[in-house]
């Protein structure tokens, strides 16, 4: 809207404040004929409220020269300036969650020497054969190993989720021959698999091995060891594990994966927060080992690889992880 200003004491000039802190009083600045661009002020309704306004004006001259007033425009800034103050927490959030990243990125670093160092004399203990150990004090070194063990994949872990949120994860995508690195994680989880009586069933698509995928080969066999573990460790005795790989449709081929297990399943409720950070569903007060952050990550990690990772559960009938990932280029 337009509004000439031209009673410079009048009620009109003197009912606008500036909104700039140590700002001169709108009819200080008038006295002065100055032009007025873009200025914060505000106006005090009738009753009581005040209307964020938007000023711009500058000065008249009558024939003889004479300063006579000021024409101008104001504009109702409600709107913007909500949005500013959305942009400015916004920004304040992304600020503080980098720095919540840089530093749990720097104590990652920072942990992971002497935890380092306890497992190797933990090792060395257990290996020696110049000062053997006793039944008891094997059955210690066993257990300082593992919570040493799992502390180390906690700092890993939290490493690996810093540098994703202060998107400093570097990726290398290249061909990947998808068919041998579930192999390789399948061979690493024998143990695992074979103390828990689980029947794991493998079927991946011909197709796939004549044509590789465009991944981080270290990345993917991450995500694919952390679903893979997953279910086993939340697996029933005597299970079942079904990994199925087909190509995806379309000129651009690529795979689509499912790891389906036949454990505990999840609550409609309790998937709707599955990858959110160190969310374990009551398992934290349980025997089964676990972060609370491998989802979250391989989450972002298929994301960064071009795929997104999904999930579907059904309480006390099982769980299926899915993914998509693209195809390497032809040569």
């Amino acid at each position: 809207m337009g509004q000439h200003l031209a009673p410079l004491d009048g009620p009109l000039a003197a009912s606008f404040l500036p909104d700039a802190p140590h700002g001169e009083p709108l009819p200080v600045l008038m006295a002065h004929h100055r032009v007025i661009r873009e200025l914060d002020c505000h106006a005090a309704l009738p009753d009581g409220r005040l209307l964020p306004l938007t000023l711009n004006a500058e000065p008249i001259y009558g024939p003889t020269g004479a300063f006579s007033g000021y024409r101008g425009t104001l504009s109702d800034a409600s709107v913007r300036r909500a949005a500013d103050a959305v942009r400015v927490e916004r920004d304040a959030a992304v600020r503080a969650n980098l720095a919540k990243s840089l530093f749990v990125s720097q104590m990652s670093h920072e942990l992971r020497t002497p935890l380092t160092a306890v497992l190797g004399y933990g090792q060395l203990l257990e290996m020696s054969d110049k000062r053997p150990l006793d039944i008891e004090q094997r059955a210690w070194v066993k257990d300082l190993l593992e919570a040493g063990n799992h502390m180390l994949q906690m700092v890993e872990d939290l490493l690996d989720l810093s540098l994703i949120e202060a998107g400093q994860l570097k990726l290398k995508l290249e061909s990947v021959d998808f068919k041998s690195l579930v192999a390789d994680v399948l061979r690493m989880l024998d143990a695992a698999v074979a103390a828990r009586a689980l029947q794991v069933t493998v079927d991946i698509d011909s197709a796939l091995v004549e044509r590789p995928l465009l991944a981080d080969a270290k990345r993917l066999r991450q995500v694919l060891l952390n679903l893979i573990s997953n279910a086993v460790k939340y697996n029933v005795e005597g299970g079942s594990i079904t990994i199925t790989a087909r190509p995806l449709d379309g000129a651009t081929g690529g795979l689509h994966l499912k790891v389906a297990d036949t454990g505990v399943g999840i609550s409609q409720v309790d998937l709707t927060h599955l990858f959110e950070p160190f969310n374990r569903f009551g398992h934290d007060r349980g025997v089964i080992a676990g972060t609370g952050i491998g989802l979250v990550i391989s989450r972002r990690l298929v994301q960064a690889m071009g795929g997104q990772l999904t999930a579907a559960s059904t309480l006390l009938v099982g769980t299926t992880f899915s993914f998509s990932l693209p195809a390497a280029p032809v040569a």
